[in-house]
């Protein structure tokens, strides 16, 4: 009995202690900010309070609105929205990340502040004003982001508070009002109120059209292209290009400032094919009739032909590769030539032709994207850095020039990597660790090389809606929230996989083998 009692006494002063946190601490101010393709901000939940207790997070009340409001969240369960969805009675429109331009998605301010936390981590007391919003490019609408680092001007930071009522407020229904609901005269506006015809005749200034997500998008990706190769990757990247130009209205089109040096980048792709294709048929011509039996030319002799229109008809140099070495392995079977063995065009001692990522590492050493770590030694199980997966993919891109200074404390000025990292934080590919610093010799993570990497497709205005799912791997829940929609695309294109059957390593760090082996399938996927 004694024993029972003291239970009981136990328990009792228990639930006295956890009372105080189970009690509500209060309430808070929730709303939430939308946009439209065009670029424009729209309250979608009005501003509200919500009660909240001591273990209340910021998704928790997110979700609150977002039921009452009949939104769908996306990845609220994995720590990252990356969309949100309006119900098909009210349109079904989806905003997600990328939807206005490869550095938009969705954020939230505490405070009037971007916290370092994601939205189920982060506890909220009595009094907490939240804004949950999207944000259409935060590297110029952010004041406070990234450790301060933004390239907007006061005029562009929190833009997204000026947002006007959205189609989500609801709307009281029309009755005709009572005789105390209806105006007196002396509420009725006077006519120094009423604004003149001048007045709601808007300026010249005000009638221009502000630039569309969209333009923006196509001319940030034309500045990003310099084109000095005319291989698969930059025709690629061209008819990405024009299509997205194609996608236009005829008044974003003329919001493409920079439309004429697309032209002028087509131009140029067209003269260094034609110049390959002039260096391609010469050697062609020194196959001479005199080196083979006239059996054998009356083999050779057709195959010459039809290389010859073949290398006509290619749209890259990659084409006129491809067709020069065909017709060397078919004159080379007619001559009687015994097939030499494949040329091993690598000269690294630590890098053999029966090694899984061979062709991989000779791709990027051919198209000048990797170097080796030593004249003999490309160390292929050593780890890829920051510094240098970014130069390799500002090689990959032509080697455009920046857009802005580098601003990062730890990138040394006119290093080897300065340049590139430059380019990428001024393109939106990366943003470093958000306290000044990028990491430049620091391990890339596996999770890390995919969000890059998907950004930068992004930028690049590919298709990057791919998503796979990802629940077969046991070590999912190891990877950071804002990495898991970039992972998911990297394992849906294929461009990523486990390095077991049910483990996908988000932080392990990437290998230069593995990098060699993404880049090549990313080349030849996009």
């Amino acid at each position: 009995m004694k024993k029972r009692l003291f239970c009981l006494l136990l328990t009792t002063l228990l639930l006295l202690q956890l009372l105080p946190f189970a009690a509500a601490a209060g309430t808070v101010s929730f709303r939430l900010i939308g946009a439209d393709k065009k670029g424009n901000y729209i309250v979608w939940i009005p501003e509200d309070t919500y009660a909240v207790g001591k273990f209340t997070t910021v998704g928790d009340v997110l979700k609150e609105a977002a039921d009452k409001a009949g939104l769908k969240l996306t990845g609220l369960e994995t720590d990252y929205i990356s969309a949100i969805t309006a119900p098909e009675e009210l349109g079904g429109y989806k905003m997600a990340e990328f939807t206005n331009g490869a550095n938009s998605g969705w954020m939230y301010t505490l405070n009037g502040k971007h916290p370092g936390y994601s939205v189920n981590t982060k506890y909220l007391k009595d009094g907490d004003v939240v804004i949950f919003h999207y944000v259409n490019d935060y590297l110029y609408e952010v004041e406070d982001w990234s450790g301060g680092y933004s390239l907007g001007t006061e005029e562009d930071w929190n833009g997204w508070l000026d947002a006007d009522d959205g189609w989500l407020r609801e709307e009281p229904e029309e009755e005709e009002p009572s005789e105390e609901q209806k105006p007196s005269e002396e509420q009725k506006p006077s006519e120094e109120q009423t604004p003149s015809e001048e007045e709601q005749t808007p300026s010249e200034e005000e009638q221009k059209p502000s630039v569309s997500a969209d333009a923006q998008d196509v001319m940030s990706a034309i500045s990003d292209l310099a084109v000095k190769k005319a291989n698969k990757n930059t025709r690629k990247r061209l008819e990405n290009l024009e299509s997205a130009c194609e996608a236009l209205t005829q008044d974003e089109l003329a919001q493409v400032t920079n439309y004429e040096s697309l032209v002028s980048l087509r131009d140029r792709f067209d003269e260094l094919l034609e110049e390959a294709l002039k260096d391609a048929l010469e050697e062609l011509e020194d196959y001479d009739e005199d080196d083979y039996t006239k059996a054998q030319w009356d083999e050779i002799e057709p195959i010459l032909e039809d290389a010859e229109e073949d290398l006509e008809d290619a749209e890259d140099t990659d084409e006129l590769d491809d067709i020069l070495d065909d017709v060397k392995k078919d004159i080379s079977q007619i001559s009687g030539e015994e097939e030499a063995e494949e040329e091993d065009i690598l000269s690294f001692t630590d890098v053999a032709q029966s090694d899984w990522h061979y062709e991989h590492i000779a791709y990027a050493v051919s198209e000048g994207l990797f170097n080796g770590t030593s004249e003999d030694t490309f160390s292929p199980d050593a780890p890829m850095t920051r510094g240098m997966l970014v130069t390799v993919l500002h090689r990959l891109a032509g080697e455009p020039d920046s857009a802005a200074a580098q601003s990062f404390d730890d990138v040394e000025q006119a290093a080897w990597y300065t340049n590139a990292v430059s380019w990428a934080a001024s393109y939106g590919i990366v943003g470093g660790y958000g306290n000044g610093l990028f990491g430049t010799n620091d391990s890339i993570t596996r999770e890390q090389l995919a969000v890059i990497l998907h950004r930068y497709a992004a930028k690049q205005l590919f298709d990057v809606s791919a998503s796979a799912d990802l629940g077969s791997y046991t070590d999912l829940p190891q990877a950071a929230s804002y990495a898991v929609s970039a992972l998911q695309w990297a394992v849906a294109e294929g461009l990523l996989s486990g390095r077991t059957a049910d483990t996908l390593a988000p932080k392990g760090k990437a290998t230069r083998a593995e990098v060699a082996a993404i880049l090549h399938r990313f080349a030849e996927n996009f």
